[in-house]
């Protein structure tokens, strides 16, 4: 199955993102934390994670065959190419691989699509949306590195890949699986090579509420990157969040289903709320703020679905997501290394050395993680899907 190496492959570029503000490895290594950073935690560890999860779920959300080994061992092939070179001060190398691997994984989405036996929802657009954002940003930073297209690209290149694309993929795919995982409604994904009822062509009107959300969502992109209204755009994007977490998450309700792993989902939903309100509400401390986003947000959520798909996958069961102290631990480290990191600026002088604390707390958190899956991986339980 796809995801094990690229969620592994994701871990090891988390932690070197994070370790990388540790002063005497920063200097060891010869790099720039704040040139590197951005590149190993989205394109990197994220993006890695977000792989491995669509190339193993989405021949199931439209019921068509699963990755086929020569897909699998390119999407790999192509992960271990970007972490050799993920410190490179050349970033050239790192957004073309990068640029490389998202084309390979939207057309593994693509071929599905077009032999589906079950259309997914409305709100899986946001998938396709996500896709755009990252190959589009990769493609801007690259042209722009490369001495095209001036400063105006990478801002709109960062834009896309740093925020664009990994909040888009988690409104595509969150809004039915993270609603299935709370308990709230029934699983989404069908089982593979036959058509289901869920996803079915529909009622009429059923793109208004997503296709507005869509709308929204973008435009929120092109006030920020035009530089028209950069607080307004951001607002757009957390108010379509907020939509989805309000209406779909139900973020105000503790989840029916038990289980750190759920709760911990949960805190991560409500935690990109707030870090996106946040970052558009103070834009003087913005930088530092949408790291609750980022970290508790985006990060706690996607080691919490990984570790979902790795149980399922592996034929483990629900009992390890409920009761593991690894996945409540993890959850916990990666809490305070986001609030940590967002109140870095109150340390003053200290703020390097806060930097540098924050980063250990979140590289424990993904070792701690690791514990608890890696075994699982390399031992699935007997009859589970290999």
């Amino acid at each position: 199955m796809p995801y094990r190496p690229l969620f592994a492959l994701g871990l090891v570029l988390g932690l070197l993102g994070a370790l990388v503000w540790i002063p005497p490895l920063a200097q060891a290594l010869g790099v720039a934390p704040a040139a590197l950073h951005p590149d190993l935690m989205i394109g990197g560890f994220l993006w890695q994670v977000a792989a491995g999860f669509l190339m193993t779920a989405l021949p199931r959300f439209f019921g068509s065959l699963p990755a086929q080994r020569a897909e699998q061992l390119a999407a790999v092939g192509l992960g271990i190419a970007l972490g050799a070179v993920s410190l490179m001060a050349d970033r050239r190398p790192f957004h073309a691989v990068l640029l490389a691997q998202m084309l390979l994984v939207a057309g593994f989405g693509l071929r599905r699509a077009r032999r589906r036996k079950v259309t997914p929802p409305p709100m899986f657009a946001f998938v396709a949306l996500g896709l755009g954002c990252g190959l589009g940003g990769s493609a801007l930073l690259l042209v722009s590195e490369a001495g095209g297209l001036g400063l105006r690209a990478a801002w709109w290149g960062r834009l896309l890949l740093y925020h664009g694309m990994m909040v888009a993929l988690v409104l595509g795919v969150g809004s039915s699986l993270l609603t299935a995982m709370f308990g709230w409604a029934q699983p989404s994904l069908v089982k593979l090579g036959r058509p289901g009822e869920l996803h079915g062509p529909g009622r009429p009107g059923r793109w208004r509420e997503p296709g507005a959300l869509l709308l929204l969502f973008a435009l929120g992109l092109v006030l920020e990157g035009s530089g028209c209204s950069p607080a307004g755009g951001r607002a757009l994007r957390a108010l379509v969040v907020s939509w989805v977490a309000l209406r779909a998450w139900r973020v105000l309700r503790r989840p029916r289903s038990p289980g750190w792993l759920v709760f911990w989902a949960w805190v991560g939903a409500g935690a990109l709320v707030a870090g996106l309100w946040a970052q558009a509400l103070l834009p003087g401390a913005a930088v530092h703020l949408v790291h609750l986003a980022f970290i508790a947000g985006l990060a706690l959520m996607a080691l919490m679905v990984a570790a979902r798909v790795s149980l399922v996958h592996g034929g483990f069961g629900s009992a390890p997501e409920r009761r593991s102290p690894a996945l409540a631990g993890s959850g916990v480290l990666l809490v305070l290394a986001a609030a940590g990191r967002a109140l870095a600026p109150a340390a003053g002088a200290g703020y390097d050395r806060h930097l540098a604390y924050a980063a250990l707390v979140f590289a424990a958190a993904l070792l701690l993680w690791s514990l608890a899956m890696l075994p699982r991986w390399l031992r699935p339980a007997r009859g589970s899907a290999r």
